[in-house]
């Protein structure tokens, strides 16, 4: 590839250092993504590694550098904020598809990959079955940014996927979800967590001072003790509460 700097009618060649220089000091706008696009086809790692790093690019371009070679590359575009947080669902698949499990750990604990990407392509996520990308939603799943990527749809389908561990996180925090995100009823989400009769949720759900009475009384007489006795304290205790109040 030769690339050229234009001076009045004076041209001359760059050599790689002075290319890598300008394309560090080139601005990361929209009208330098052609530019960016052109030089990611750079028979150059060093060059195609510092696109890698802009946020200008298209998903075509996003997609060829998830494809490179170079390992140097790859491990930028996974250092690339802007990439996971709008990546599409196309690289997306591809980027869980081609992964190690190195790099899949890194993506698992990358709070920016987990709470926007994960989140914003939630079904896609969980029906690819990755076990160890499933088994970190369990630990984002109540983070108030995967939370703000949520919407009902996709918490549906997050209940009914019916994973013990992020169903008793959902029960937790049940407050989250429909009272300071406001992205469901209360009601609805009580009702569709005891749907999935699932002991570690309703045991959360029967200790929760946020989980309305109709559904405190529906657990307070569970079939098991454990669930029935932990409701009818968490009853006795509101009772309490708004005797003092």
């Amino acid at each position: 590839m030769r690339v050229q700097l234009l001076i009045d009618d004076c041209e001359f060649d760059l050599d790689q250092k002075s290319l890598e220089a300008i394309i560090k000091a080139l601005p990361d706008t929209e009208e330098n993504s052609i530019i960016f696009e052109e030089l990611a086809k750079s028979p150059s790692a060093r060059i195609r590694r510092i696109i890698a790093s802009k946020h200008n690019l298209d998903d075509e371009t996003y997609y060829n550098l998830l494809m490179d070679n170079s390992k140097n590359v790859f491990n930028e575009l996974l250092e690339n904020e802007y990439f996971l947080t709008y990546i599409s669902q196309e690289n997306l698949e591809s980027l869980i598809d081609i992964s190690d499990e190195k790099t899949l750990t890194k993506l698992s604990n990358s709070l920016t990959f987990m709470t926007e990407a994960v989140a914003n392509h939630l079904p896609t996520v969980i029906e690819m079955g990755n076990s160890l990308i499933l088994s970190k939603i369990e630990d984002f799943v109540t983070h108030d940014l995967f939370i703000s990527n949520l919407n009902l749809s996709k918490l549906d389908y997050l209940i009914h996927f019916g994973d013990p561990q992020i169903l008793s996180q959902i029960a937790r925090d049940i407050d989250e979800f429909a009272y300071e995100f406001d992205i469901c009823e209360m009601d609805w989400l009580c009702e569709n967590l005891l749907e999935m009769d699932c002991f570690q949720a309703d045991l959360v759900l029967a200790d929760n001072e946020w989980t309305p009475v109709s559904f405190l009384k529906i657990l307070s007489e569970h079939q098991n003790p454990s669930i029935s006795i932990t409701a009818k304290e968490t009853l006795r205790k509101r009772n309490e509460s708004e005797k003092d109040s």
